[in-house]
């Protein structure tokens, strides 16, 4: 069976790329890209003439089948634009497709802005939920951002410029006080980090230029005693995968109820799940 190698590319600074990507890149029969004009660049750079083929948002379902059929003959890689693939892209619709078919599926790690703004981030940062581009719902966004700060988790964005202030905004009216990280443009010439409240954020940015990672730190809010608000979060934990007893610990965390008593709250509302 052949392979898929998941290849991470640079998120701004083409000496990011690993030796491991390269060799990738040159032994693979296709490399499979969300778009194949910043991808043929990197290989331009390096000399390498491996065929490419798009794969994004637009496309990604009709072109399962063909690269399913190429994966038959020879192994291929996939990419993104910058950075690690299957991280706000349909990367993962192609991952599960192949891993289903019995193929191997490996990963050729890289550059990620997330877990570099955390490196350079001056929070002490235990935990974190990572929640892409920020909703266009904004009490979604909200919503996601106070059940992070529940269990006491920093919650990560990536925004654009044209959306960055008005994101910041309505940080800034629903908690005026919390401490906002924000790393733009990471790896890059114009690299710069700047950490303040969102009204302060919005007054040094100003005209924004680039893209941003933020990192919001958590603010300390009441326990929930509602058990109806405990359930819907108890469903958003074991959707992301926590076991029952990781879910009781954070329940526990959060309510007035003991590790014993969420245990059995969620073995009650999850059967069948």
């Amino acid at each position: 069976m052949s392979n898929l190698y998941v290849v991470s590319t640079p998120i701004g600074n083409l000496g990011d790329l690993s030796k491991r990507a390269i060799d990738t890149f040159a032994q693979v029969g296709l490399i499979v890209a969300e778009d194949t004009r910043v991808t043929k660049k990197i290989l331009s750079h390096l000399k390498i003439q491996t065929p490419l083929l798009s794969f994004n948002d637009h496309n990604a379902i009709d072109r399962i089948p063909e690269i399913l059929n190429h994966l038959l003959n020879y192994d291929i890689a996939l990419t993104t634009d910058a950075g690690t693939p299957g991280v706000s892209d349909p990367g993962n619709l192609l991952v599960d497709a192949i891993r289903s078919q019995g193929h191997s599926i490996i990963s050729i790690p890289g550059p990620s802005a997330v877990t570099s703004a955390i490196s350079i981030c001056p929070f002490s940062i235990k935990r974190f939920l990572f929640l892409g581009f920020p909703n266009k719902n904004t009490k979604d966004n909200l919503d996601l951002i106070k059940q992070s700060d529940l269990i006491e988790s920093h919650t990560i964005f990536f925004e654009s410029p044209l959306r960055i202030l008005g994101f910041l905004k309505t940080i800034n009216d629903t908690s005026p006080n919390r401490l906002v990280f924000i790393a733009r443009e990471i790896t890059k010439i114009h690299e710069e980090t700047f950490t303040g409240t969102a009204e302060e954020c919005i007054k040094y940015l100003k005209t924004p230029k680039g893209e941003f990672t933020i990192i919001l730190n958590p603010i300390k809010v009441d326990k929930i005693s509602n058990h109806k608000d405990l359930i819907k979060i108890i469903h958003k934990l074991h959707m992301d995968g926590l076991k029952t007893k990781e879910i009781a610990r954070e329940i526990s965390t959060i309510s007035h109820i003991t590790s014993g008593e969420a245990y059995k709250l969620i073995l009650d509302n999850l059967k069948g799940s």
